[in-house]
């Protein structure tokens, strides 16, 4: 299969991404909101929320338009191009996942309050809003300039903008969101508990309400905005290395975006694990009849434990199909059977690394055990 082909795979998955989003937007708002103090408050996360991300994009703007004008100057007018489409994208990702977030909050509340269960799956399908948007942002963004720049010979070079462009938004808003939730976090703590006795995390004090919107703008935004370029930089140095092989090299140009195109299915499958099962999801009878049994039935009256126990196995499920299908995916690039190799050590350190930290942070574990009775 040649890069071409491939690529149109990606752009495809991509738009089916874009459709997932929409269609898992509509589903989360239409979610109980809970009682009015519940709505009061998360009204004023919201407008501190979009209030503090309309400001920092307004200033990322002047930065994104100076810099591009440097790129198209130095280099190429494309490359600059490329540049600013991955600062909109990245932006656009962030934006969209915490506007999303900060509506989802009370929604989550408001079901965690039925049972875990519930809250579990309006969580969930929230994050899986931000998740699927930066996957279908990237691919959607990379697979259109791929074909716009299709007869130059120097393609992925204008192409490496985009990931720049998404790492310029990344910087300010993960670092901008976590020092601002920071410092509201400890003025908080400060007259709030110590000079006022206001308990913590109390509605009443201004701060807690600023400190909540520094989580949003911070690990929803800001961390969107992270994750966009991870994916796209990788994508695109996965590329820009295949362009290099020289032989068959288009087979390896197309291969990364090959492999993020089925890894969209694989994610919509643990996304279905997780939140299946709901009156909502409709799927054809022969096609849900083979998915529902890997789908894990949470019980009404769940614990934490079987919560993390559904994720643990969304994960692991989506692994398993993000392996056969990168092996479908490098049988037809053409390409050496040991790249899925790579793949599969690649996927196995990921896994392992999600393993340890769990462990080492979870309350069922002894290292956080242990921490907890040494406070004592």
């Amino acid at each position: 299969m040649q890069a071409n082909a491939s690529v149109t795979i990606a752009l495809l998955m991509g738009l089916a991404g874009v459709w997932y989003v929409l269609w898992q937007f509509k589903r989360v708002l239409s979610y109980d909101q809970g009682n009015e103090t519940m709505r009061e408050i998360a009204a004023a996360i919201q407008e501190g929320a979009s209030a503090f991300l309309n400001r920092e994009y307004q200033v990322l703007a002047i930065f994104v338009a100076i810099v591009a004008a440097v790129i198209a100057s130095f280099l190429h007018w494309q490359t600059a191009l490329s540049f600013v489409i991955g600062a909109i994208a990245s932006a656009g990702a962030g934006y969209l996942g915490m506007y999303v977030a900060v509506r989802a909050n009370v929604r989550t509340a408001a079901a965690a309050s039925k049972s875990l269960h519930e809250g579990l799956r309006v969580a969930f399908g929230s994050g899986a809003i931000m998740g699927m948007s930066v996957v279908s942002f990237s691919l959607l963004g990379m697979t259109l300039l791929y074909f716009f720049f299709k007869n130059d010979p120097n393609q992925l070079t204008y192409i490496t903008g985009f990931g720049f462009g998404a790492s310029s938004i990344a910087l300010f808003a993960r670092v901008g969101g976590g020092i601002y939730t920071k410092a509201a976090d400890v003025g908080a703590d400060l007259v709030g508990k110590v000079e006022q006795g206001i308990p913590e995390d109390d509605p009443r004090n201004p701060a807690v309400i600023a400190d909540n919107v520094g989580d949003n703008v911070g690990d929803v935004a800001g961390m969107g905005a992270d994750l966009f370029e991870s994916y796209s930089g990788s994508i695109i140095a996965a590329a820009a290395l295949g362009a290099s092989l020289g032989q068959n090299a288009l087979a390896f140009i197309g291969l990364p975006f090959l492999v993020a195109a089925v890894g969209v299915v694989a994610s919509l499958f643990g996304i279905y694990m997780v939140i299946g099962g709901d009156d909502s999801i409709k799927l054809p009878e022969g096609l849900a009849k083979h998915i529902d049994k890997y789908v894990h039935k949470i019980d009404e009256k769940a614990s934490l434990e079987d919560l993390l126990h559904a994720l643990r196995r969304s994960v692991w499920g989506a692994s398993v199909v993000i392996l056969g299908l990168s092996l479908v995916a490098v049988i037809l690039a053409g390409v050496s059977f040991n790249y899925w190799l790579v793949i599969l050590v690649g996927l196995v350190a990921g896994n392992g690394i999600a393993y340890v930290t769990e462990y080492y942070t979870s309350y069922t574990e002894k290292p956080t055990q242990s921490i907890s009775k040494a406070c004592q």
